[in-house]
């Protein structure tokens, strides 16, 4: 069909939930293991536009899911008023949703052009996505897939050789 349905958004905000909620707070890691599959199903037969559009929205989610500390530090500890924390907060979570949405975009291309690299793509792509927000405009490394599984001993020692980022890529891996 090649046009996002009203199917696609709900998947991507499915995606932005199950994803927050497997980092500590919620705490449910395993949810990391099948986080993305809503995400990566919405973006199926979608043109590069609407994966970019749909990536943002699982982004957007995902954020105001995971940052709601920033707006303690900023209305508690920095004394700013309800009202303006709240909109700081929110123009956090969409700067940083920006980061997710080349994911949608790119994997859309990858899918039309190459399908069988979707595999490869879709973990290299989150790796490099994370890295960016990681040390590039933000550097704002909280939030990274990887550290979902913080309490998964077995798991994170990948993190031992590659990193966080390792960890990443094998949840971004197996849910692709």
């Amino acid at each position: 069909e090649n046009s996002m349905t009203r199917r696609s958004p709900a998947l991507a905000v499915l995606s932005g939930l199950l994803l927050a909620a497997s980092f500590p707070g919620t705490g449910y890691s395993f949810l990391a293991w099948f986080a993305l599959v809503p995400l990566l199903l919405a973006l199926r037969d979608l043109t590069v536009r609407a994966g970019l559009l749909i990536s943002f929205l699982f982004g957007l989610v995902f954020f105001c899911g995971t940052v709601s500390w920033v707006f303690n530090s900023i209305h508690v500890y920095g004394h700013v008023p309800l009202l303006p924390a709240s909109f700081i907060t929110l123009l956090f979570c969409v700067v940083l949703a920006f980061f997710y949405a080349p994911f949608g975009a790119v994997i859309c291309h990858v899918r039309e052009t190459r399908p069988g690299l979707v595999f490869l793509a879709a973990p290299d792509l989150w790796v490099t996505l994370e890295l960016a927000r990681t040390h590039l405009f933000s550097g704002f490394p909280w939030a990274l897939a990887g550290y979902s599984q913080y309490r998964a001993l077995p798991v994170i020692q990948v993190a031992d050789i590659a990193g966080v980022y390792g960890t990443s890529f094998l949840i971004a891996l197996v849910n692709t």
